[in-house]
């Protein structure tokens, strides 16, 4: 009488091609598991990428962002820390009182004075030029013991425009406005103090 081993096919009632399909069934089964398993991992590594892409997109436009910023400070008017008003009289005129700014860049300009309650206009020309000393008036000089009216000047600044300006153009890399207008915000502005100290031998005007 012959022992089937259990591990026969004959043992399990299996001829050798069905014991072979059913191997094959598992394999692709296996087969299939495997292909999920790494399809998921695939897919967590993918998600990982693109967070990875995102977050380095996210920083060079921050990085990209803060240079930008840093250059438009570099490009600002430099300025002085208050404005002294000068007294100025001419012959058989009252007289005036005026300021001067020096700026190290071509400029538009646009200028008004602040008294604390209204703005007024500043005879301003629409471009200023790099180290050229500009005179502007601010106010009638003080009657007797009347003090200065105006507190500040408010200057607002843009980047030239050389085909109309007649100057070398140039611009800011930020995204602020870059030619003055009338209703258009500044690319830069300015609030500087204005002084004024009475000569002491001027007991009147």
């Amino acid at each position: 009488m012959t022992v089937l081993a259990p591990t026969t096919p004959e043992f399990l009632g299996l001829d050798a091609d069905n014991l072979i399909a059913i191997a094959s069934a598992l394999i692709a089964v296996i087969g299939v598991g495997v292909a999920a398993v790494i399809a998921q991992r695939s897919a967590i590594a993918a998600k990982k990428s693109a967070a990875a892409a995102e977050a380095s997109a996210a920083e060079a436009a921050t990085i990209s962002h803060i240079e930008r910023e840093r250059r438009h400070d570099d490009l600002a008017p430099q300025h002085p820390i208050e404005i002294v008003a000068k007294r100025e009289k001419r012959s058989g005129v009252r007289p005036d009182l005026y300021g001067s700014i020096t700026i190290g860049r071509n400029y538009r300009v646009q200028g008004v004075a602040w008294d604390g309650k209204s703005f007024t206009s500043l005879n301003l020309p629409l471009l200023l030029l790099a180290n050229q000393p500009q005179r502007f008036f601010i106010e009638p000089a003080p009657v007797g013991s009347n003090g200065l009216v105006t507190q500040e000047v408010h200057l607002r600044f843009w980047p030239p425009v050389a085909e109309l300006d007649g100057v070398d153009g140039w611009t800011c890399p930020c995204d602020r406005p870059t030619a003055s207008g009338v209703q258009e915000p500044p690319h830069w502005e300015l609030r500087i103090p204005v002084s004024y100290q009475r000569p002491p031998q001027i007991r009147g005007f």
